[in-house]
């Protein structure tokens, strides 16, 4: 789908970049955050006239890093779960009906949630903070061809 954070179409290629984006942007508002609010901790009055630019960065960034950080565990969600926004909403109206006939529903995508994650950032080199760095190797696959969990599931895409 097209984002307009990044003026760019978000899709198998470059969802990890998207991810990362999120993830860099909410570090970068903590980070400017805590920056602004050390000044109050080291004494300094920030409702003073001359410090008041600095108060409003600090209320900016944590406004901004609250609904930044609902969109990026969202995403993370959705990661784990090895779902799109759409095969969440398809997902959950198969998961009613499954319920309603006294059947569980499993998404057929989901193979776990590191092996979800390795199908968004690739296979994990040593730790899992490598893979919050940009990388140059793709995506294992071809983003349309999917492994699926070996058991049965209710709903076929």
């Amino acid at each position: 789908h097209h984002c307009p954070w990044v003026n760019n179409c978000v899709g198998f290629f470059n969802y990890r970049y998207f991810l990362l984006f999120l993830l860099h942007l909410a570090a970068g508002c903590v980070f400017v955050m805590c920056t602004c609010l050390l000044g109050h901790l080291q004494g300094h009055d920030l409702l003073s006239a001359r410090n008041s630019s600095v108060l409003f960065v600090a209320v900016l960034c944590s406004s901004v890093l609250c609904a930044l950080g609902i969109f990026l565990f969202w995403h993370v969600y959705l990661v784990l779960t090895n779902q799109t926004t759409i095969e969440f909403y398809s997902n959950r109206m198969d998961a009613m009906e499954a319920r309603r006939e006294g059947r569980t529903f499993r998404n057929q995508y989901s193979l776990g949630y590191r092996a979800n994650a390795e199908q968004v950032f690739g296979p994990r080199t040593r730790s899992y903070l490598g893979w919050t760095l940009v990388s140059r190797t793709r995506p294992p696959g071809d983003g349309v061809d999917w492994p699926t969990h070996p058991r049965e599931a209710l709903h076929h895409v």
